[in-house]
């Protein structure tokens, strides 16, 4: 998605969930999301992420976000909690690729008809 159709980010202070996106996490500490994911390849960033399902998808801790940009941190969530909150993530991202996929499939069906419609092999009708 082109950057200006992109949502602005919430503030830090705004967001209450315990994990963050690189996006969100790099938007709030003023960094480029690619500093984050260096940090995350090479252990040596000031906060390492956590890593979700194959440990390829990288989700920072809210608290560890807020601590590094001076901020109080968020209650503590309780393991059970900690745990739900990171199956609850899994469970959107999965649904959100789905979506995209759909989304994929929708346009390239749109493209096929406008390619048949443009060499009038079909006849829409009006």
């Amino acid at each position: 998605m082109p950057r200006s159709l992109r949502p602005a980010a919430p503030s830090l202070s705004s967001i209450t969930r315990p994990l963050l996106s690189t996006v969100e996490a790099a938007t709030a500490l003023g960094y480029s999301p690619s500093t984050l994911r260096h940090w995350a390849s090479t252990g040596d960033g000031p906060i390492q992420p956590h890593r979700l399902g194959d440990g390829t998808h990288l989700r920072w801790r809210t608290n560890d976000v807020r601590g590094l940009a001076g901020m109080d941190p968020l209650p503590a969530l309780s393991a059970d909690d900690e745990a739900a909150a990171v199956a609850d993530t899994q469970a959107r991202e999965a649904r959100d690729r789905a979506l995209r996929s759909e989304l994929v499939a929708l346009r390239n069906a749109c493209a096929r008809i406008d390619a048949l419609v443009g060499n009038g092999q079909l006849e829409l009708p009006v």
